[in-house]
């Protein structure tokens, strides 16, 4: 079996990590994130501008940097661009291809 596992913590525990045998880590600018998130929750949310940008400078961001980033370097690969997204992808196949040959 293959499985497709996605989460933003999951780097920061060992023996969740451990298990996996393609770990991918997509690199994602923090203005174009927090753009992201400010369309997302006010729109989708009725959020305003400030709470997001509030909830974003207390949480968010200590969070990411201390529970996401210093994990990225366990991945296997770091997608780090749109024009990267085909490379992994192709990439990704041919791992499961590999996988599934091996079973």
């Amino acid at each position: 079996d293959i499985w497709v596992v996605e989460g933003l913590y999951l780097f920061a525990d060992n023996q969740i990590v451990d298990t996996f045998d393609l770990k991918l880590f997509m690199d994602v600018d923090p203005d174009t994130s927090l753009i992201r998130r400010i369309r997302r929750d006010c729109i989708e949310r009725d959020r305003t501008v400030d709470s997001v940008l509030t909830q974003y400078e207390r949480y968010v961001k200590p969070a990411y940097e201390k529970l996401v980033e210093p994990y990225r370097h366990r991945s296997n690969m770091i997608i780090v661009s749109k024009r990267d997204h085909q490379i992994a992808l192709d990439m990704i196949m041919r791992f499961c291809e590999a996988v599934s040959t091996r079973l």
